[in-house]
This record gives structure tokens, C-alpha cells and sequence, in this order.
């Protein structure tokens, strides 16, 4: 089997008093593997997106609020996820990335590192090691407080 691959993004759902409705990337296919990200900038939440598996959370020090779910695609016609918190007082955004060609049976994701959490300019993602050949590693990153014309990343 080849390593999956990233196929597409979703737009980004966002607002400032209600819960989120992500709109999925168009012609998926069964066993497509749906990665969601979901920002607040606060700590004020608990957030659930109903039928998907939460894969990890974390704060950035005491203004923000990350998380990252998942779900392999069972039809070709799935609802569209809503990221749904408890409180509805903070901005909230979420996007959700797909891929393609991932494994069909049990976890799609054999390793999940630490997360980490930076307002430095340059991040530092701790290392991963995939335990398989043809492995892809997803590395999510997303940021708040509006500030993204002033980011720039780079990777290696």
C-alpha cells in the first residue's frame, strides 16, 4: 500500500457567540480519513464533535483553547460536523483537512506525538516516528488573535 495523501481543506468555519459547522472537502470516498481542528480563543469550553474521536487537547498558556478529531468516512454522504462547546462567549474557528489512501480497518493514526503550544515566531514540534513503511505524518498547526498576516512559517 502507497502512504496516504492529503487531498483537501475545508473552508474555515468560525463565530464569535454560537457553535461552528464545518462544511467536508466535496467528492470524498469511504475509508477518506477527516482531520478537524478546532480553535477558541479562550479557555471557557468544552467542545464535542459528535461521532468523531477526539485525537488530543490543549491550551496555549491562558488564551486559547486547540482541538484535533477524527473520523474515517463511512459513506459518501456523511452531516458535516459541528464543533459544539459547552459556552458560546468566545471566538471559535475549525477546518477540517482529508486524505486519502489511509489504511480501512482500525486506527488511521498509529502514533500521536505530544502537542506543544508557543508564541514564538518559530515552532518547535516534537519529533515523531512512524512505526510502519508508507506512513504520512500530519503535523496541525493553527494559531488565533487574528494575527495571521503577521506569521511566517517555515518547516523542514
Amino acid at each position: 500500500m502507497a502512504a496516504p495523501t492529503f487531498w483537501a481543506v475545508s473552508a474555515i468555519a468560525g463565530s464569535s457567540n454560537a457553535d461552528v459547522t464545518v462544511t467536508l472537502p466535496s467528492t470524498y470516498a469511504v475509508d477518506d480519513i477527516f482531520l478537524l481542528v478546532a480553535v477558541e480563543r479562550a479557555q471557557v469550553s468544552t467542545g464535542n464533535v459528535a461521532g468523531w474521536t477526539e485525537i488530543a487537547q490543549w491550551d496555549r498558556s491562558t488564551v486559547s483553547r486547540y482541538w484535533l478529531y477524527g473520523i474515517r468516512a463511512n459513506s459518501t454522504t456523511m452531516t458535516n460536523p459541528t464543533f459544539d462547546r459547552a459556552s458560546t462567549t468566545a471566538d471559535v474557528y475549525a477546518m477540517v483537512a482529508a486524505y486519502k489512501g489511509c489504511i480501512t480497518s482500525g486506527t488511521a493514526w498509529e502514533v500521536v506525538g505530544a502537542t506543544a503550544a508557543s508564541t514564538a515566531l518559530a515552532l518547535s514540534v516534537p519529533g515523531i516516528t512512524a512505526l510502519s513503511t508508507d506512513s504520512l505524518i500530519v503535523v496541525a498547526v493553527a494559531g488565533e488573535d487574528n494575527n495571521n498576516a503577521a506569521i511566517a512559517v517555515a518547516g523542514t
